[in-house]
């Protein structure tokens, strides 16, 4: 196995800023504000892009499921 550098991109806290503005909310996390930007180049509108980036992974419930 070759030893590769890891590399890790760094977003400046400017823009961060100017991203969670420019939705409207301040506490929205890094990670959602990049896979709804992602989302948007994809094709996807803000609002759909936001909803789908704060989607929660992991298991569906199943249906009739006892709760």
């Amino acid at each position: 196995m070759a030893n590769t550098p890891r590399v890790t991109p760094r977003v400046p806290p400017e823009l961060i800023d100017a991203a969670r503005a420019a939705v409207g909310r301040p506490d929205v996390p890094v990670s959602v504000l990049v896979r709804a930007g992602l989302a948007v180049l994809a094709g996807l509108s803000l609002g759909e892009a936001l909803r789908a980036a704060q989607a929660r992974p992991g298991p569906k419930p199943r249906e009739g499921a006892a709760v």
